[in-house]
């Protein structure tokens, strides 16, 4: 028997991309998902940078930041609010510089699936050089962000969650550093060649 069904299998705001991500900014314009533009009050501009890039490249994602003007915990980095499901992938791979060596910070923000206003922030630090480097995280690696629990998440106008690393669910990613991990100094830094990867 032939059953009509009068609603969508999915909500649209459940799909997600499951597909990978190879951004290397060489593109004219960047994915809308990427945000572009002064971030935490002034205390940081995401923009695109055309004479360098990882790998002898021409493009990369350049955030002037300045942890001097931080009147409390700031985040400099690229955030890229593309919602997906990275079942497929065992972890994100990504070049990174600075002019002056930093404590980098990356986080994945992943929501419960039966209320996507509750959500966890699952983090990895890594040390940014004056030289190109690449930083490989695995998802498996990543820990539960305590500051979002505190007060991260109330910040963001969200709750936090059950703190179980569901890769399936993820609302945003970031990549930069932040001012509490850092001294408060102000400069820049680059980012380049993200990616998922599978092995």
């Amino acid at each position: 028997a032939a059953i009509a069904l009068r609603t969508p299998l999915f909500k649209p705001t459940e799909l997600r991309d499951a597909g990978p991500i190879d951004e290397d900014f060489e593109k004219e314009v960047v994915e809308p998902s990427w945000r572009i533009g002064y971030r935490a009050k002034g205390v940081s501009l995401v923009k695109m940078d055309i004479s360098q890039g990882a790998e002898d490249s021409k493009h990369s994602l350049m955030v002037d930041f300045d942890f001097t003007k931080a009147v409390r915990d700031v985040f400099a980095g690229a955030e890229n609010r593309k919602k997906r499901d990275l079942s497929l992938f065992a972890g994100i791979e990504f070049y990174v510089k600075a002019d002056i060596p930093l404590t980098g910070h990356f986080n994945l923000l992943i929501s419960d699936s039966d209320n996507p206003n509750i959500i966890d922030a699952w983090v990895a630090d890594f040390e940014i050089d004056t030289m190109w480097k690449v930083v490989r995280i695995p998802l498996e690696h990543l820990t539960i962000g305590r500051g979002w629990i505190k007060e991260g998440a109330e910040r963001h106008g969200a709750k936090p969650g059950k703190q179980i690393l569901n890769i399936s669910r993820v609302e945003g990613m970031r990549i930069g550093a932040h001012s509490k991990h850092n001294p408060p100094v102000k400069g820049t830094m680059w980012i380049d060649k993200v990616r998922f990867y599978r092995e």
